[in-house]
């Protein structure tokens, strides 16, 4: 089962800390802190994480799905809103989304990319769709 998680199977079992680009570093987003778990028998990658002050947290549940064989998830927040998509597994060893958004006004989907690095660290980028178009989200 594990083998249908692709690059995303290496996550389960470890654990993340999170420093926040520069930009973010500036309007104050603190670190964030992940852990990733297999649930269900193996057949659900649980993603949990909070951000260093215990302000916001959220858990993503990635499943392949039986029927088109897609790795979709959904991701329910602290906050009060969701997201929910599919991870589309690339070539060059990345993990890419592009999810719907439902309980914020302002934005309505998120687009992100991850990777685990040579040297072993894991990076991430997001941006977010509103009114303005896509504009850059977190980088961690």
């Amino acid at each position: 089962m594990a083998e249908a998680f692709g690059p995303l199977a290496r996550l389960a079992g470890t654990r993340w800390r999170g420093e926040p680009g520069e930009a973010d570093k500036a309007h104050g987003q603190p670190a964030d802190f992940s852990e990733w778990y297999w649930d269900l028998g193996g057949s659900v990658l649980v993603n949990r994480h909070v951000i260093a002050d215990g302000s916001y947290g959220g858990v993503t549940y990635i499943q392949k799905n039986g029927k088109t064989g897609a790795l979709d998830f959904v991701y329910i927040t602290s906050a009060g809103f969701r997201t929910s998509g599919s991870f589309m597994l690339n070539e060059d060893g990345t993990w890419s989304s592009e999810e719907d958004l439902e309980g914020l006004p302002h934005i309505d989907k998120v687009r992100s990319t991850g990777r685990i690095n040579e040297d072993g660290t894991m990076s991430s980028v997001s941006e977010f769709h509103g009114a303005d178009g896509w504009t850059p989200g977190h980088t961690f």
